[in-house]
């Protein structure tokens, strides 16, 4: 049961990827995380490279991300190498993408569904 709660969990996460080089400068990429829930706000968005294990500060400037809305985290290095996002619901549930591929001049969009 554990089991498949984790899977649901994950699996909440859509992430759609695509290639922007136009907007990034060289050497550095972006991460845009869109809220999708119609009833909770995001209080907490996190981001940092696959293989560190600290999630560092809450990259939210306002303090939460309302339904529909959506953070753009610009001018991230390292790239070319695998990010990990992590987005906390104002109700305390928990949902990540792991090792999200980020090229240098590219972005990455991550929709989070409640």
């Amino acid at each position: 049961m554990l089991r498949m709660i984790k899977y649901s969990l994950l699996m909440a996460m859509l992430i759609l990827v695509h290639g922007c080089g136009q907007e990034e400068e060289l050497g550095t990429g972006s991460i845009y995380v869109k809220n999708n829930s119609v009833f909770f706000s995001i209080n907490t968005v996190n981001i940092k490279p696959s293989d560190q294990t600290d999630w560092g500060v809450n990259r939210l400037v306002d303090n939460y991300l309302g339904t529909t809305q959506t953070v753009s985290l610009t001018g991230l290095e390292p790239c070319n190498t695998r990010w990990d996002v992590r987005a906390v619901f104002s109700d305390s549930q928990i949902r990540k993408a792991l090792k999200i591929w980020l090229s240098c001049g590219g972005s990455i969009d991550v929709s989070v569904n409640y």
